[in-house]
């Protein structure tokens, strides 16, 4: 009850600051960002088949954990059907994960945090020329996403590491091509997101863009994202609620946005007309 109160607290704090794609003025944004209010939904019926697969799926499996862990499920003993309800990311957010990914710059995806790999594949589901790295901490959720890239046909784009994010990524990252899509979804802590952030940003790309899910977790994960919006002055804030988007600047011309974003359905006052 107080975790659902808290984040009833939460979206009513973003929803009060809340812009709408109408706000959004530099044509780098409205490039990135207007797909996912306004464009056509993609086809992940394959995507959304898997996930009703796992919903019925009563395996029970070893869960490792590294991170905060869910705030539902708890043990080291968890059915996968409860894992696949509660913890993989919404069709909504696939979505945006599959818009945000379809880019012609977009070669190469690190994403930290597999769980039974749907994010992964929506992820690359639209942009055929991308390669996935993907680190999961335990096994036999790494396991289970196996199985969902094999059943997707995907297994020749993505690319499996598992272990503790600490320990795969100062070996794997010297190795990696220039990531140009990092998404992170793991943990869940504020600290070790800092960590991460630190040590992959310098292999990012040119144009490499960062999507943070989960930001609003926690009140630490939550003071978390408010550090790095104002850390990270090279690049661009988007606050989705529930994912965190920064977009470098690189030579665009003009003010740093940093902005929160709603579905104008929300605020259908706010269309740009009396700002």
């Amino acid at each position: 009850m107080m975790y659902l109160l808290q984040k009833i607290s939460f979206f009513y704090s973003f929803y009060r600051r809340a812009h709408t794609i109408y706000d959004v003025h530099s044509p780098l944004l409205s490039d990135i960002l207007l797909p996912l209010f306004y464009g056509k939904k993609p086809k992940t019926g394959d995507i959304e088949q898997r996930r009703k697969c796992l919903s019925k799926d009563k395996r029970q499996i070893n869960k490792t954990e590294y991170g905060a862990g869910s705030t539902l499920l708890k043990g080291k003993k968890l059915f996968v059907n409860k894992m696949a309800a509660s913890s993989p990311v919404s069709s909504k957010e696939g979505f945006w994960l599959a818009l945000l990914a379809d880019k012609q710059n977009i070669k190469t995806i690190l994403e930290l945090g597999t769980h039974f790999g749907l994010s992964s594949a929506y992820l690359i589901s639209l942009n055929k020329n991308a390669q996935l790295f993907t680190i999961e901490g335990c096994p036999e959720t790494a396991a289970i996403a196996a199985e969902t890239f094999a059943q997707l046909n995907l297994q020749n784009r993505i690319h499996q590491q598992i272990g503790p994010f600490d320990e795969i990524l100062p070996s794997f990252l010297p190795q990696c091509p220039p990531i140009d899509l990092l998404f992170i979804d793991g943990n869940h802590r504020g600290q070790p997101l800092l960590y991460y952030l630190h040590i992959c940003s310098p292999f990012l790309s040119a144009n490499g863009m960062i999507i943070l899910s989960d930001i609003y977790w926690s009140e630490d994960m939550k003071k978390t994202w408010n550090l790095i919006s104002q850390k990270y002055t090279h690049f661009h804030v988007i606050d989705l609620f529930h994912f965190g988007i920064l977009i470098p600047r690189n030579n665009e011309k003009g003010d740093r946005h940093t902005l929160s974003l709603i579905d104008l359905k929300w605020k259908p006052w706010r269309i740009g007309l009396f700002q």
